[in-house]
């Protein structure tokens, strides 16, 4: 009986699922995207990219479920996020007890409560055009203390390789590309040039850096990019 309560009672077996639903719900589970099982890894290697280490606040603008923060979470570290879907709020703030999930549009994001690192993770590509994307991101900039990190941005340069992988995978399933542009004619992606965040970068006076997106398990890593923004402290 001993035997099988420590199984039970195993933090780790728990925690695993909770990081899958998250995942799933998220949408980060289907072809061409994150594999559960390398999830946490990834995060990590972001994580390094904007220097969290132990202590350090993180919030995410478009949280969704919060599987982006849940591994901050089980370290330790102070985590918060905003997301339009109350539903995913709704479970950001049940696996990660204690800490502040609003849900909102990210333009309506509070400037008033400062974090150290303040992130969003594929959220810019839903935005429709630059002036939202601006809104947002200076919002970011001005809600974080040290580090802003707009990660996995459609890349403006693959966007007509974006489209064609798309359509030839369509045309595999049995539909035409009519019909995928029909489907998808308004549930596109909004694609960035790397001359937007170095407009932002000067007009704030920050140091910026962009770095491609390498995970060999994300199907759209050689579409899309990072952005780390550095403030002068």
């Amino acid at each position: 009986m001993s035997n099988w309560k420590e199984i039970w009672d195993k933090k780790d077996r728990v925690q695993k699922y909770i990081l899958e639903c998250m995942v799933k719900s998220d949408g980060f589970d289907s072809l061409g995207t994150f594999q559960v099982q390398n999830w946490s890894d990834y995060c990590e290697t972001l994580y390094s990219k904007v220097g969290v280490r132990e202590g350090v606040s993180v919030f995410e603008a478009g949280c969704g479920s919060g599987a982006f923060l849940y591994p901050l979470f089980l370290k330790g570290n102070t985590v918060g996020g905003l997301d339009y879907c109350e539903q995913l709020v709704n479970m950001a703030g049940s696996f990660m007890p204690g800490f502040n999930f609003l849900c909102a549009d990210a333009e309506e994001l509070d400037i008033d409560e400062k974090f150290d690192v303040v992130v969003c993770h594929s959220l810019f590509q839903y935005f429709q055009d630059y002036d939202k994307a601006r809104t947002v991101l200076e919002k970011m900039i001005l809600k974080s203390n040290k580090v802003i990190g707009v990660f996995d941005v459609c890349d403006e340069e693959m966007k007509a390789q974006y489209h064609k992988e798309r359509i030839e995978h369509f045309v595999k399933g049995g539909s035409t590309e009519a019909q995928y542009w029909e489907k998808y004619q308004n549930l596109d992606h909004f694609f960035y040039s790397r001359t937007f965040f170095e407009s932002v970068a000067n007009e704030f006076g920050l140091q910026l850096e962009f770095s491609p997106q390498t995970d060999p398990n994300y199907g759209n890593s050689r579409l899309r990019y990072n952005v780390i923004f550095r403030k002068f402290v």
